[in-house]
């Protein structure tokens, strides 16, 4: 699993916020856009830091201790995030895997991230409603 999930569910957390009025100006989508692109690009632990602040800020559930751990390991098997998306590119090494264990946990850690980017996407949709109904009682 690449960070593009977590990336994707970052600025969903982010357009959330915005749309629920936080004026933080760290959450411009540009600004969002350029942090993930520049400085913290394959940084799984940062990735996943940023968008449990964004979960936290909307009231949702933090990203499990399992899924984060998951998501670390492989993050540190691939540290450049080319590993698992082009052949070859995994370091050589000898070690023992449990692939049916490492299957469920990785489709197990996709679901939850995908029901946070769910999460996100709605609250989005949802402030935005809100905002218009209000606009047209005005």
């Amino acid at each position: 699993m690449s960070e593009e999930p977590v990336k994707a569910a970052i600025h969903e957390g982010a357009a959330a916020r915005r749309e629920r009025g936080d004026g933080d100006p760290g959450l411009a989508y540009a600004t969002v856009e350029a942090s993930l692109k520049k400085k913290l690009r394959h940084d799984m632990a940062s990735l996943l830091e940023l968008l449990n602040e964004h979960l936290d800020a909307l009231g949702g559930e933090k990203l499990s201790d399992r899924t984060q751990l998951v998501l670390g390991l492989v993050s540190e098997t691939d540290p450049s995030g080319n590993g698992f998306r082009f052949p070859g590119q995994l370091p050589n090494v000898h070690v023992s895997v449990d692939f049916t264990r490492l299957a469920a946990d990785l489709d197990s850690a996709y679901v939850e991230l995908a029901g946070a980017t769910d999460y996100l996407d709605a609250l989005c949709d949802m402030e935005r409603d809100r905002r218009a109904e209000q606009e047209s009682w005005m």
